[in-house]
């Protein structure tokens, strides 16, 4: 972890289990990221509750992935934190992404790096 690219905020749950997860802000602290929550970063640590959550917000980092992704595709987070593809939104949907997959990752929970780039984009135009 470079300190120079993390920040730190009180864990509003019991992250301890939730290394590489995508965490939100909120009005206490962090928590697990949401499908269509704007993603601060990964939670680079383990931390219980009400410890420090370490957020990276910039550079390269991993993540978890909750599905397929492939190579170059902008991610976003799903129901439960992980990175999955910004794809499937309809026509005119503009979607926040955090970032570009450097790798791809062929299942749930592979561990892949992520360039943290936050970027709104309309990938389904019509």
């Amino acid at each position: 972890m470079n300190n120079l690219l993390s920040t730190t905020f009180k864990a509003d749950s019991d992250l301890s289990t939730k290394q590489y997860f995508l965490g939100k802000r909120t009005a206490t602290g962090v928590d697990i990221a949401a499908a269509n929550d704007r993603v601060l970063g990964p939670i680079v640590n383990k931390p219980k509750q009400a410890g420090g959550a370490a957020i990276q917000v910039s550079g390269i980092a991993f993540v978890k992935a909750g599905a397929a992704v492939t190579a170059g595709d902008y991610l976003k987070a799903d129901a439960n934190g992980r990175a999955i593809s910004c794809a499937g939104e309809a026509a005119g949907t503009l979607v926040e992404a955090f970032g570009i997959a450097l790798e791809a990752a062929t299942a749930l929970d592979d561990q892949i790096r992520v360039l943290l780039q936050r970027v709104v984009i309309n990938r389904a135009v019509s």
